[in-house]
């Protein structure tokens, strides 16, 4: 519990940090007003990351028999070019307790598609071997708009189980591995949409344990789009 809170803690200062070096570098503002800025970030930030914290410590999470909920924070520099935004965000998606007798999963239902790393959790993790449920994951996402029809960005991600007895047999740490996914989406026309998207993942030890595998991923898609 101690080195997740710390991982939180270091994701947020992170984002804040880098924020602050977008805005310095781009912008070049006084003294007085970084120092504003930085108060705001640092408020919304750590705002956000207590309120979470608070449904967690105080039982407010748990008045669901089953449970999903996210924590997502992010900054965007949208008066400057290319539009740079950078998220963290939190999603928890319990696991069944093999300690009773009823099954306390998460059920996903039907997954349906918005942008990157909304409900698919990673390219590879969310597509072959994770579902969005017995899941802990933290997602990092660095997004750029070079113009009206072109976008880019990356996405880390870092999975954890809720509940390692019920992930595979045999499972016993809450490790599941790390994915970082690289996209570029172009608008070709009103109606047409083009995707270019790489992805790498690691197994870590719930993986490796639960399958075998101790290989490195690797993907590729050329995706193209209609929209009505």
């Amino acid at each position: 519990m101690l080195d997740c809170k710390r991982y939180i803690l270091f994701v947020i200062l992170f984002i804040v940090a880098i924020s602050l070096a977008f805005f310095n570098l781009l912008m070049s503002p006084p003294s007085n007003e970084l120092g504003l800025m930085a108060l705001f970030l640092g408020i919304t930030a750590f705002a956000s990351a207590l309120v979470g914290y608070g449904a967690y410590r105080f039982g407010w999470v748990n008045l669901s028999p089953t449970l999903r909920w996210t924590l997502l924070g992010g900054y965007q520099l949208s008066s400057i070019r290319f539009q740079p935004k950078v998220t963290y965000r939190y999603a928890f998606f319990q696991g069944d307790d093999p300690g009773t007798p009823a099954n306390e999963a998460f059920d996903p239902l039907l997954l349906g598609f918005y942008d990157w790393g909304t409900w698919w959790q990673g390219e590879i993790a969310g597509e072959y071997f994770l579902a969005n449920s017995n899941l802990i994951s933290h997602q990092v996402r660095g997004h750029l708009d070079f113009s009206d029809a072109v976008g880019s960005g990356v996405i880390f991600y870092k999975f954890e189980n809720d509940q390692p007895e019920t992930f595979g047999p045999g499972v016993a740490s809450t490790d599941v591995g790390t994915e970082t996914d690289f996209y570029v989406d172009w608008k070709l026309t009103s109606n047409f949409s083009l995707s270019l998207l790489g992805a790498f993942a690691s197994p870590g030890p719930a993986a490796e344990e639960a399958t075998g595998r101790t290989k490195s991923f690797k993907y590729g898609m050329l995706y193209l789009g209609y929209s009505f």
